[in-house]
């Protein structure tokens, strides 16, 4: 989770740094406005992505990962041996509770390349 906010991050920076961001709403309010979010335009130019900190603390994460996930991924059940990570389910909405599900590695490889509509029926309830 924490890379795929960074990485978004990193090349919202870039872009800034390059003059590559026409496309963003902006207001110039200096570098403590990536503290606290905001969305900006994808690079596919045709969704917003929200960019900013997680909005949740540890006992958040305590409570998502033993009361509503029980410690298996959101998309295969997986459970041991598995590596799991919390993945925005909406980009376009801030990191809190209602909006983190928990995945295995490899399904957030396919929830990467092909978003919700890659994802079984089932998974998307």
């Amino acid at each position: 989770f924490k890379n795929r906010e960074a990485a978004i991050r990193r090349q919202h920076q870039a872009d800034e740094i390059s003059g590559d961001n026409e496309n963003d709403n902006d207001n110039d309010q200096g570098s403590n406005e990536a503290y606290e979010g905001r969305m900006i335009q994808s690079k596919d130019g045709k969704s917003n992505v929200w960019v900013g900190p997680v909005q949740i603390d540890s006992d958040d994460v305590e409570y998502l990962l033993g009361e509503v996930w029980r410690n298996r991924c959101a998309v295969t059940g997986a459970r041991l041996g598995t590596i799991l990570e919390f993945v925005r389910w909406d980009l376009s909405k801030p990191s809190i509770c209602s909006n983190l599900v928990l995945m295995s590695t490899h399904a957030i490889e396919k929830f990467d390349e092909s978003g919700q509509v890659g994802l079984s029926a089932d998974t998307r309830r």
